[in-house]
């Protein structure tokens, strides 16, 4: 098997919200179906959700070398997760 395959972010076989959006905002690049806000929204409501394993969908975003768009999405979610 090959191993970047091995290290897609699966759970059985489906893939896991990270993969998902890691996949959606490349394909978001090339292909602008949805507006930024819209794409934007979508990364809040599983972020908050609190069904994403963060560091997996970031490494999975490094290696698909799409962790600046990544991280544009994923901060202002964060920021605003942050306790007082």
């Amino acid at each position: 098997m090959d191993s970047s395959f091995s290290k897609l972010p699966l759970d059985g076989h489906y893939a896991t919200p990270g993969k998902l959006l890691v996949e959606l905002a490349a394909e978001a690049e090339l292909l602008p179906l949805m507006v930024p806000s819209e794409l934007a929204g979508v990364f809040s409501g599983v972020i908050r959700s609190e069904r994403l394993d963060m560091p997996t969908m970031l490494e999975y975003s490094f290696r698909k070398r799409n962790k600046g768009n990544v991280l544009r999405l994923v901060s202002p979610v964060s920021s605003q997760n942050v306790e007082m």
